[in-house]
């Protein structure tokens, strides 16, 4: 079974927990498999995260990390909070909005 993800919600997905674990079936991802998508991301245009640096460095300790790859780190982990309901850090502090009543089918 094929399954497609969006290229830059997957880099997110695996800098922020710093865990290359496919997120459906849970297999380790390859450095080879974070080469590609790096590759792909440029295909399309999108700036690609330095995801085998991160994968070289999955099992250093975070104070051992470069600060180049914990910023990148922590700017996936701000995409992540805001595609999947957590807050910015940016937004932390500000009231959310007041969502509308759901339109009703007639």
């Amino acid at each position: 079974v094929e399954c497609w993800f969006d290229p830059k919600v997957l880099a997110s997905y695996l800098m922020s927990t710093k865990s290359f674990i496919h997120p459906l079936n849970r297999r380790e991802v390859t450095r080879e498999e974070c080469h590609a998508l790096e590759q792909h991301m440029e295909r399309v245009g999108l700036k690609p995260m330095p995801l085998r640096e991160s994968w070289d460095h999955k099992d250093d300790k975070e104070e051992e990390q470069s600060s180049s790859l914990a910023e990148v780190q922590r700017q996936a982990q701000e995409i992540m909070n805001t595609l999947y309901g957590g807050q910015s850090a940016s937004s932390r502090g500000r009231p959310r909005p007041l969502r509308g009543d759901r339109m009703r089918a007639a």
